[in-house]
């Protein structure tokens, strides 16, 4: 397994929305480990891109409740 599975670029932030901006890109392996966290292997690009969208803000979740420095304990 490649160290890189996932390479973002474009980076941008907004000072006004307080918003980062970047761009994802996945190689082949990475699109086929989504397929199988899936279980599926017919995903279409909008599917696996929104898998992808759901399995961040989990790992996101995931770390943060883990370690993260957390005010609320809720």
């Amino acid at each position: 397994m490649k160290n890189n599975l996932v390479e973002i670029g474009d980076v941008r932030y907004s000072n006004l929305t307080n918003t980062l901006t970047f761009t994802v890109a996945c190689g082949p392996e990475t699109l086929r480990l989504v397929e199988d966290i899936a279980h599926r292997d017919d995903m279409t690009p909008e599917e696996t891109a929104a898998e992808i969208k759901n399995l961040l803000s989990t790992a996101i979740y995931l770390n943060y409740h883990r370690g993260g420095m957390r005010i609320n304990y809720d």
